[in-house]
């Protein structure tokens, strides 16, 4: 199964597969802007405050990735997230994992 996000402003989507697909499209023009592949479990992924930073849910941790798929942080205090979702009044990126 796919997972996508479109981001605050709706210019931009992102997509993932479970298999570790990822991919953002330029919602106004209709094109790719990046893909990739992680090679690793995706549980989901979510925007942070534009398009320009995606929170991506994987199997043992959840990371923090540029625009251009560059991974920009591990989030290793969320250990094993299924589900990420950033608050943008609050700055926070809230996670719900096996642990709670």
């Amino acid at each position: 199964p796919y997972m996508c996000c479109y981001a605050r402003n709706g210019r931009s989507l992102a997509f993932a597969s479970e298999k570790g697909y990822l991919a953002s499209i330029n919602c106004q023009k209709m094109k790719v802007i990046k893909e990739s592949h992680l090679k690793e479990t995706v549980r989901d992924l979510t925007y942070c405050h534009d398009d320009r930073w995606v929170v991506v849910a994987q199997k043992r941790y959840a990371f923090m990735y540029d625009h251009e798929w560059a991974e920009a942080h591990k989030m290793s205090h969320l250990e094993h997230p299924n589900k990420v979702e950033f608050l943008p009044y609050h700055f926070l990126i809230c996670a719900i994992g096996r642990y709670g």
